[in-house]
């Protein structure tokens, strides 16, 4: 069997190190708290994608990294992607928008823009 990193793999390895949690404390939680017999190799497995955890494991895992088992599931880059394809629906919104309002109005957008820009220029020198 070879390994094939997932979706899955790689979120379990980037909720580990956004907890600051090694391969073996992540193991250990699942052991103490859990009653599993999960091993340091058992997480590196996962992470790399050798092997998948069990469903049981996969709610544990959930659970400690404070997520839901979809978002632990959820490839990163689909969310990215939708992401990306809201913004661009929304920019073609705005430009139709903008396209039908007068010049006095843009003008005033416009100024406006400018002074919230200013404005948090000016917050961030703190």
């Amino acid at each position: 069997m070879t390994a094939k990193e997932t979706a899955l793999s790689r979120k379990i390895k980037a909720c580990r190190q956004n907890k600051n949690l090694k391969q073996e404390q992540l193991a250990e939680i699942l052991r103490k708290k859990y009653g599993l017999g999960t091993t340091r190799e058992a997480v590196s497995k996962w992470e790399i994608g050798f092997q998948a955890p069990e469903m049981t494991t996969i709610k544990y895992l959930a659970e400690i990294f404070g997520i839901t088992i979809d978002e632990l599931n959820e490839d990163e880059s689909e969310r990215e992607r939708i992401t990306r394809q809201t913004l661009k629906d929304e920019d073609k919104i705005l430009l139709d928008l903008w396209g039908k309002i007068g010049e006095d109005e843009q003008k005033f957008f416009r100024q406006q823009l400018e002074r919230a820009a200013k404005e948090r220029r000016g917050s961030n020198d703190d």
